[in-house]
């Protein structure tokens, strides 16, 4: 009788064993299939505007006039009440026949505004973007190919990214690397992994399903073939940045 008793518990314990790996697994591809979901809300719910996105496009950027076109039609322009804010540089900041950053920050002061995508932001716009992280904590901030100095981009950014480096290349030589189609779904992207404020989901996994997300909304699936996504390692502690992202071309071009 004993024995009986011994191997029902035996018994129990190896099913109670299989069946929490079995609930660990699941709950995992719960948490991605959660994560991807919230990433890509319905097109419907995008149309009723609950908030917008100010993006910034640089002046390495602002003749590609093509690279928002979709964007906008997917969500529409703040102006005809559809999502997206564009400011370009210099044109959008000229006051008095002055360069004035500070429009910058205080567009991003708008309480609809909930996400701000730089793309080749000019330099001195980090300052800028500390008056936005002082005034919205809640901000999020996704910069991509700044031209300003990387470490106080990153202090105030959600997500940085700079193009991966080739010897002594510098990125601002490097500003053509991508095509028109390539650079519009990683735009939209930044957008959708700043509308994902989960702050225990690191940047490169929001970035990644949101790539994927912005392939299939635009209907670009290969767009960023052979792409790859890395952490911004320090060549002096050899610490990887959690924020900081490195993008990586394969070699040959788009």
């Amino acid at each position: 009788m004993k024995k009986i008793y011994v191997f029902i518990g035996i018994f129990i314990v190896i099913a109670a064993f299989f069946s929490g790996c079995s609930a660990s697994a699941d709950k995992k591809a719960v948490s991605a299939a959660a994560l991807s979901a919230s990433i890509v809300p319905s097109k419907v719910s995008r149309k009723q505007v609950d908030h917008q996105v100010l993006i910034l496009v640089g002046p390495e950027y602002t003749a590609r006039t093509s690279i928002l076109a979709p964007i906008f039609e997917e969500f529409g322009v703040a102006d005809s009440g559809g999502m997206v804010i564009q400011m370009q540089y210099p044109e959008s900041f000229i006051i008095d026949k002055k360069i004035r950053l500070s429009v910058f920050s205080e567009t991003a002061k708008e309480p609809t505004v909930t996400v701000v995508v730089t793309v080749g932001a000019p330099e001195g716009i980090v300052r800028e973007l500390m008056k936005i992280r002082a005034a919205r904590p809640e901000m999020q901030i996704m910069s991509l190919f700044s031209a300003d100095e990387v470490l106080p981009v990153e202090a105030v950014s959600n997500l940085v990214l700079d193009y991966a480096q080739a010897g002594e290349l510098l990125a601002a030589e490097n500003t053509a690397v991508l095509s028109d189609t390539d650079l519009t779904v990683l735009i939209l992207a930044a957008v959708l992994s700043g509308e994902e404020s989960d702050s225990s989901i690191a940047p490169l996994d929001r970035l990644v399903v949101s790539l994927d997300a912005s392939r299939r909304i635009l209907k670009l699936k290969t767009a960023g073939a052979g792409w790859k996504i890395v952490p911004y390692v320090d060549p002096e502690t050899n610490l990887r940045s959690r924020n900081h992202l490195v993008l990586q071309v394969p070699t040959g071009g788009i």
